[in-house]
């Protein structure tokens, strides 16, 4: 088994990570980039294929409306789709969606090209090579069936999603959320809520979701540091988001060597 790094973004600045070597799991570490070039280098790491958990809310994630006879066509479709939508022009955007079509619709991821390629860059560097980027929001809690909304507590965030659709929000923020959490028929769903073992925000988020009407709500305790639950949720994940496309990714050999 060939060595892994997952890395997921904390601020603007900080990083933590996670290096699998040869199937062992080392503690998972935090810094800047340029402490993550000293611990590979510790460990006598020079290069290294990677996984990137980027912050879901640099991204924009909209419906795009799609006629059912072309959901085969994706790729073209969804930049036409969402052309009026955004402010950038669609040349400098990726568009990924989330989930299959479905009524017509499906809901998509839109990121900066140059976003990408400033992340990818950034840690080519020092020889980490992106073969996968991510959301975070997608990956923090477990693939939720679709009568449920998985909701998890961050340090000063909150990452939410459901079958066709992510999202991440400040902390204090969530209050006001919390109301449009239904369906589209407004059928209520189940909510699985993921929190840090002493996260004393637990019993306030509860009591919103209760007063706002949701009767279902199961509490998961998180054992283990949130990238931690991230790489798990991607390795076992059926069906991957990847924002990166083959001109993106890193290096050839690298990439078929973790496939």
């Amino acid at each position: 088994m060939s060595s892994h790094l997952y890395i997921r973004a904390i601020s603007e600045e900080q990083i933590q990570w996670l290096l699998i070597d040869q199937g062992s799991r080392q503690n998972i570490e935090q810094g800047e980039i340029g402490q993550l070039q000293n611990y590979l280098n510790a460990q006598g790491v020079h290069e290294i294929s990677a996984t990137f958990f980027m912050h879901t809310e640099l991204t924009a994630v909209i419906e795009a409306k799609i006629p059912s006879s072309q959901a085969s066509n994706l790729t073209r479709l969804l930049p036409i789709a969402l052309e009026e939508e955004i402010a950038q022009n669609v040349d400098d955007c990726d568009f990924k969606a989330l989930s299959k079509a479905k009524n017509g619709s499906v809901w998509t991821c839109v990121v900066s090209k140059g976003l990408i390629d400033q992340i990818v860059e950034s840690f080519a560097d020092i020889n980490v090579h992106l073969i996968h980027l991510t959301l975070d929001a997608k990956y923090a809690s477990h693939d939720i069936n679709p009568e449920s909304i998985g909701i998890t507590l961050d340090d000063e965030r909150v990452l939410i999603k459901n079958d066709t659709q992510v999202f991440a929000l400040p902390f204090d923020q969530l209050s006001h959320s919390i109301a449009g959490l239904h369906t589209e028929d407004q059928a209520e769903r189940d909510i699985e809520l993921y929190y840090q073992e002493n996260d004393e925000r637990i019993s306030i988020v509860k009591a919103q979701l209760e007063v706002a009407g949701h009767e279902n709500i199961n509490l998961n305790v998180i054992k283990q540091p949130l990238l931690g639950e991230m790489a798990d949720h991607y390795i076992t994940s059926k069906r991957h988001l990847n924002l990166l496309n083959s001109t993106q990714s890193g290096n050839d050999a690298l990439v078929a060597r973790i496939k």
